[in-house]
């Protein structure tokens, strides 16, 4: 995980205000390490972060790795609440954000706990570690290589669940390294690689799968601004070889290359995941960059477990995969019974990349970690081959009299419309049916005529009457949660207040 501390050549990262190479960055993590010794910390203790997709957060995790303490990446987009819940929970010794949230931190810090004040955490901004737009002046040499027992806690990444209380999950420093075997291994990331950091990089997704591996085998990565479109395109166009993309994401980079007249590129992985994938996506990347996405699997709690296909499997469609080395991967039954091939159930997953647990939660801990195995709470069933197919979340499922509905069904089925390029499908309470389909649409073009009556046609020789939705909301636009996903709640209040009835 650490393997970059050794004396290799080249750039080691690219980010908004110029490249450092390998030497360079070492310099500046010794420098932070002297910094963050002066504070009386001790291995274990939390520090946050609460900065933007920048060179300050990259050097932010690695200091605090290297010194035993456990990182806690707040993304900077949330709410005043939210940030406060998360320092509530996770009781840091020291918060790292930006010289223009240090007044703002006094609010963040202000959660009504009644803490005392001796525990309340240092504020620190990147400029106070010693590299803020000096990355080039002489530090203390590179940091001592970290000697930090695999089983020792290393990154604390939070969640939101389905209460609206945020999950704090825990990593240790083997899960890193189990993930460097996991991810590096099966998609053969090597030296020659570079990983554009496009997305929120205060995810597990971001740092642990697209920064870690890349650095350790002295591959590259990029910063650059969380969803900046035109900064992702000059990174494809300066070499980029890997890039693991949101859907939402994705299709901006389609259109922003379609006008471009397309992008020159070296590009060797485009995955895509974290949300359901429309078939029109794979379509229209591989028109634009020439390059097939991959559609994968993964949550906080597991990291990516399967990809479509791994490295030397064949694709096949539909399918989210096949397990990456050294994950096992089961569909079970309602009492804990793997299933037969063909036959949905919960998907249970074992992974070196597997998180630790939540943290100060053992009951939630113990119903989701099971002898090493993770319950994810995704439905989907294995084929004869061991392909992965995924149906959806569990908490997702559409019950109409009595009827299950897997939403991504009837999203696929709207998304082979012409004029459609995305649906969000969501279930809303009714009084005697328990509940209804609704849907949100976006048309590829706004200037298209894509009213409810043409979708409600579309889809009455292609769905069962109970999966077409009764109420449907046309939209340019889909919003997003903070880590850039779609906001389904928002979606569904979105439909009760304006959607038209089909």
């Amino acid at each position: 995980m650490f393997g970059f501390l050794g004396l290799r050549e080249g750039v080691a990262v690219r980010h908004q205000r110029g490249s450092l190479t390998f030497g360079e960055l070492n310099n500046l993590l010794g420098r932070a390490c002297a910094r963050l010794d002066g504070l009386g910390l001790t291995p274990g203790d939390r520090v946050a972060t609460v900065l933007p997709n920048s060179l300050d957060l990259l050097v932010g995790y690695y200091a605090c790795l290297l010194k035993g303490l456990v990182v806690t990446p707040i993304n900077a987009r949330l709410a005043l609440a939210e940030i406060q819940a998360i320092l509530r929970h996770s009781t840091p010794r020291c918060l790292i954000t930006t010289e223009a949230n240090t007044r703002r931190a006094r609010s963040w810090l202000d959660v009504g706990d009644g803490r005392e004040a001796e525990v309340t955490p240092h504020v620190l901004t990147p400029e106070w570690l010693g590299h803020g737009g000096d990355q080039a002046a002489p530090g203390t040499g590179l940091p001592p290589e970290p000697r930090w027992p695999l089983d020792h806690p290393a990154v604390l990444f939070y969640t939101s669940g389905s209460t609206g209380l945020p999950k704090g999950v825990l990593y240790s420093h083997g899960t890193l390294v189990g993930n460097c075997r996991v991810y590096g291994d099966g998609l053969g990331i090597s030296a020659s690689d570079r990983s554009v950091l496009c997305h929120c990089m205060s995810t597990n997704f971001v740092f642990a799968q697209l920064t870690v591996p890349f650095l350790d085998v002295g591959g590259t990565v990029e910063i650059v601004d969380f969803g900046d479109v035109d900064q992702t395109l000059d990174a494809i166009e300066r070499g980029a070889t890997f890039l693991s993309l949101i859907p939402w994401f994705g299709f901006q980079l389609i259109d922003a290359g379609r006008r471009r007249g397309g992008a020159s590129n070296r590009l060797r992985v485009v995955e895509v995941g974290g949300d359901r994938v429309p078939t029109s996506y794979f379509s229209g990347f591989h028109e634009v960059f020439g390059v097939m996405p991959r559609e994968h699997l993964g949550m906080a709690e597991a990291n990516t477990y399967v990809v479509n296909p791994p490295a030397g499997k064949g694709l096949r469609p539909g399918s989210v995969g096949l397990p990456l080395p050294g994950v096992q991967v089961e569909v079970r039954d309602q009492l804990g019974q793997p299933e037969a091939a063909g036959a949905e159930g919960q998907i249970w997953v074992k992974s070196p990349a597997n998180m630790v647990g939540y943290w100060e939660d053992p009951e939630l801990t113990g119903e989701t970690l099971q002898d090493g195995w993770v319950a994810t709470g995704d439905l989907g069933y294995l084929d004869q081959d061991g392909y992965l197919w995924y149906t959806g979340r569990a908490k997702q499922i559409i019950i109409c009299d009595g009827d299950n509905i897997h939403p991504k069904e009837v999203e696929l089925e709207i998304s082979r419309h012409p004029l459609v390029q995305q649906a969000c499908v969501v279930g809303l309470p009714h009084p005697t049916r328990g509940e209804t389909v609704a849907a949100a649409v976006m048309p590829r073009d706004p200037a298209d005529d894509l009213t409810v009556a043409v979708l409600a046609d579309f889809l009455r020789d292609r769905l069962a009457e109970v999966k077409i939705p009764e109420t449907v909301l046309i939209l340019d636009g889909f919003p997003e949660t903070a880590a850039g996903k779609l906001d389904r709640d928002a979606i569904a209040t979105a439909i009760l207040a304006r959607g038209e009835r089909a």
